[in-house]
């Protein structure tokens, strides 16, 4: 398992059962509960001391559960914001020049 402050571990997660509730600061992810959670398909309760039943089993509550599903989201989730990154300005040598291209961006509502 990897310490806190480390890989998965690197942030920690609280979660708040509703308005005007204690803040509980959801337990470190292990390995085994990220290879578990990649598996099982499972709803929340809400409850963090509930156990969880699947199969395969699961090593914990719905709080390693709900860390587990969190950990794996993050992982997986890059933010880049339009224009904030720029590619290919390296390679123009001297006298190049650089073309600019039209984009078009489609929404959809």
């Amino acid at each position: 398992m990897e310490p806190s402050g480390v890989g998965l571990n690197k942030k920690a997660y609280f979660v708040c059962p509703g308005i005007g509730e204690p803040w509980t600061e959801l337990p470190d992810v292990s390995p085994q509960q990220i290879r578990v959670a990649r598996q099982i398909h499972k709803a929340f309760s809400g409850r963090l001391d509930t156990p969880i039943q699947t199969h395969p089993e699961f090593p914990g509550q719905e709080r390693h559960l709900l860390r587990a599903q969190i950990a794996r989201i993050s992982s997986a989730t890059l933010v880049a914001p339009l224009g904030f990154y720029t590619f290919g300005a390296e390679e123009l040598g001297e006298g190049a020049e650089e073309e600019e291209e039209e984009v078009t961006v489609q929404r959809y509502y």
